[in-house]
């Protein structure tokens, strides 16, 4: 894990960093107006990466390295959901 995290840092990833790039995304559509003023765009960022992890591990755990994709249509739900609480 170490050497992992070692070899992403020298690449500037990580974990992190998708985070913070679906953040930089909402903030610029915050400035669009198209997100509100009240949104905290990090913690949304936190949550729709959380969702994404959390639905590839399950994915994985079920099936292993051979599982299938998500359906366009749990992307599509999830994309629905989130953008009725922007």
């Amino acid at each position: 894990m170490a050497a992992h995290r070692d070899a992403m840092s020298r690449h500037g990833a990580g974990p992190g960093k998708a985070i913070e790039g679906i953040a930089a995304y909402l903030h610029a559509e915050q400035g669009l107006g198209r997100v509100g003023d009240t949104v905290e765009v990090a913690t949304v960022a936190a949550l729709l990466d959380g969702t994404c992890f959390h639905q590839a591990f399950l994915r994985y755990y079920e099936a292993g390295p051979e599982a299938a994709a998500a359906s366009d249509e749990l992307a599509r739900s999830l994309a629905r959901t989130l953008a009725r609480a922007l």
